[in-house]
């Protein structure tokens, strides 16, 4: 265990939704925390956390577990979005639209691509041809 883990686990409090100073909690409540317990750790520690918690989200995921809350993720629900947003028919057909349009802007640039080297193919043979007839 981190020495992040061990200081910040205890209490219960992450040091992400604190204020600068500490003396307050996040919440915005009364309640005075002097702000000695709530010394920022240093990044190696924050990093260490970070990697273990994604290498445990990993390894979880590998093992076909549902995944965990977290402070930087979260949970999927499958429930439609309050007050609209496209349903999953038309998430699927702006899906194919979608894939639909990145083919033929390939395509569109393939064919750019193409013409811009047949001019400067061009453009060198006339260069080339200038040079040789005097």
């Amino acid at each position: 265990m981190s020495r992040f883990e061990r200081e910040w686990t205890a209490h219960g409090i992450s040091p992400l939704l604190l204020p600068n100073g500490g003396g307050a909690p996040a919440s915005g409540g009364s309640a005075h925390v002097p702000s000695a317990l709530f010394t920022v750790p240093p990044q190696a520690d924050r990093d260490a956390q970070l990697r273990a918690q994604a290498m445990a989200d990993m390894a979880a995921k590998a093992a076909g577990a549902p995944m965990s809350p977290s402070a930087r993720g979260g949970v999927t629900l499958d429930a439609p979005i309050p007050f609209g947003g496209p349903s999953r028919a038309q998430r699927k057909r702006d899906s194919t639209i979608n894939a639909q349009t990145k083919a033929a802007l390939q395509r569109i640039w393939q064919r750019l691509d193409s013409i811009a080297a047949a001019r400067r193919r061009h453009h060198a043979d006339s260069v080339a041809a200038g040079r040789a007839e005097p």
